[in-house]
């Protein structure tokens, strides 16, 4: 079924970039570029300052996708002026690769959004051929991409830590130290308040106003802030937590 879709997306995308050509496809996809690129660029920078910080963990983000939308409009109104009026060889077949690279881009998304969500709703066998796609498409090809290579790393890590057992988590977590932030106060501030935990079982299963209402939660701003949660997360990236849950995996595996 993945392959399928993937088929039928590349199909569809690389016939639209051959016939609207390289540049003019660019142009239409200029603005996405550059809100990605500033998000790159800037976004830890933003966090820094405490003023949009403590609005919210979207909110530094989602400012620097809006000017890099609006800026994006702009560059490609003033380069629409200057394109050339005839769309030739080169330019079709340059459009047609890069709508194959885009369609790529887009069902490895699908595929991820497909995974997380079947696991949240313990369904994950039906999942296993998206999820498999998923990880040849970024190990493949996404990763190899500038500024979308980080990205897709990352959210490919986060699929597969988010569509673990919830034991295998817990074994592999524990593994890295993890456990002792369990003993944080603002861990437990976050723990013994039911809202709260309400709202992070129901983002899991892909709720954007509980999203919404978690990043701008003082309690999860102050869990995040905590010296202990910073000293966690800095000490273990996304990839080693992800071959803890592999290690895991297969110590389950092999007991009797």
């Amino acid at each position: 079924m993945a392959i399928g879709v993937l088929f039928i997306v590349a199909a569809a995308f690389g016939a639209y970039g051959c016939f609207r050509g390289a540049l003019r496809f660019l142009l239409t996809l200029l603005p996405l570029i550059l809100a990605s690129v500033l998000l790159w660029l800037l976004g830890p920078l933003l966090y820094r300052i405490d003023i949009l910080r403590n609005a919210g963990l979207m909110w530094p983000p989602a400012i620097l996708v809006i000017l890099g939308v609006a800026g994006g409009y702009v560059l490609r109104f003033i380069g629409r002026k200057k394109l050339p009026k005839r769309i030739h060889l080169a330019d079709r077949i340059g459009g047609a690769a890069l709508g194959l690279l885009l369609s790529l881009v887009v069902v490895w998304l699908g595929c991820v959004y497909v995974t997380v969500w079947s696991s949240s709703q313990d369904s994950a066998r039906d999942s296993g051929s998206t999820a498999r796609l998923a990880r040849a498409l970024d190990s493949a090809v996404l990763r190899w991409i500038p500024v979308v290579g980080s990205g897709s790393r990352s959210m490919t890590d986060l699929m597969e830590i988010s569509t673990a057992d919830e034991e295998v988590r817990r074994r592999a977590l524990k593994e890295l130290g993890f456990d002792g932030l369990l003993d944080d106060p603002q861990m437990q501030a976050v723990l013994d308040d039911p809202e709260t935990m309400q709202d992070i079982e129901a983002a899991a299963k892909g709720s954007i106003p509980a999203l919404w209402r978690l990043q701008k939660s003082p309690k999860i701003l102050q869990l995040v802030e905590s010296e202990r949660a910073r000293e966690a997360i800095d000490s273990h990236s996304l990839e080693a937590i992800v071959e803890a849950i592999r290690r895991t995996k297969q110590d389950v595996a092999e007991e009797p």
